[in-house]
């Protein structure tokens, strides 16, 4: 199984991986605690739908298919390599979970996809770090999207006009990456520094958003920048 810790469990902390008894009671954590115990799922891929509920309708981006390193998100691929059954149930979901709740403003929710279909991860009740692409690879970002639905404004279809790969920069990687802008294409690299204070290890401090025209041409793009850095 998976435990997790109620509060402060993300990026990889907090979490432990725990395959038998010995394994939990090395880890000597303190009960009875605020922990979160899952199912250790063997997944092929894990997605993020990221949609937006105004007060008069619901918008969705197409999933996005994210790649963890260490239990941080490492890379989100828009759109993810979906059969049309597994995007449209992810989409269905999704919006069932949000009518549900009722919600207003962008919500996005990670799933796995897996033999007999996808499951249901988890969720978080605000814009998304997988969905960072959006900036530069659709019409308006899911931050204008967050906006819009918050203020009333009626509903927006926002439409991709790239294909992009979102980076994080984590602390540790930041001065690769700044070095790597010098030998890549301005036109489809876009960097993104959030301001942080200290650059500490495994800490996201930034992202980089690579678009093209194609998956083939963002595929090649991505491998000329794992090269340089």
């Amino acid at each position: 199984l998976i435990l997790k810790s109620c509060r402060y469990g993300y990026d990889g902390k907090n979490q432990y991986v725990i395959h038998n008894e010995k394994e939990l009671a090395e880890l000597n954590l303190a009960f009875p605690g605020e922990y979160i115990a899952e199912k250790l799922i063997r997944f092929e891929k894990e997605i993020s739908v990221v949609c937006a509920r105004f007060k008069d309708g619901i918008s969705f981006y197409e999933p996005f298919e994210n790649v963890h390193v260490n239990g941080i998100l490492s890379t989100a691929n828009h759109p993810a390599t979906l059969t049309p059954q597994q995007s449209s149930q992810a989409l269905e979901y999704t919006e069932k979970i949000t009518q549900a709740l009722d919600y207003i403003g962008v919500l996005a929710v990670e799933y796995f996809v897996i033999q007999d279909g996808i499951l249901f991860n988890e969720m978080a009740p605000r814009p998304h770090n997988s969905a960072h692409g959006t900036i530069e690879g659709c019409t308006f970002s899911q931050f204008d999207l967050h906006v819009a639905a918050i203020t009333n404004a009626p509903v927006i279809q926002p439409r991709r006009i790239a294909a992009t790969m979102m980076i994080n920069i984590l602390g540790q990687d930041l001065e690769r990456a700044l070095e790597a802008l010098d030998q890549l294409d301005p036109d489809l690299t876009h960097l993104h520094l959030y301001g942080k204070k200290e650059n500490r290890t495994n800490r996201k401090v930034g992202h980089l958003t690579l678009c093209a025209a194609t998956q083939e041409d963002l595929v090649k793009e991505a491998q000329r920048y794992r090269r340089i850095t």
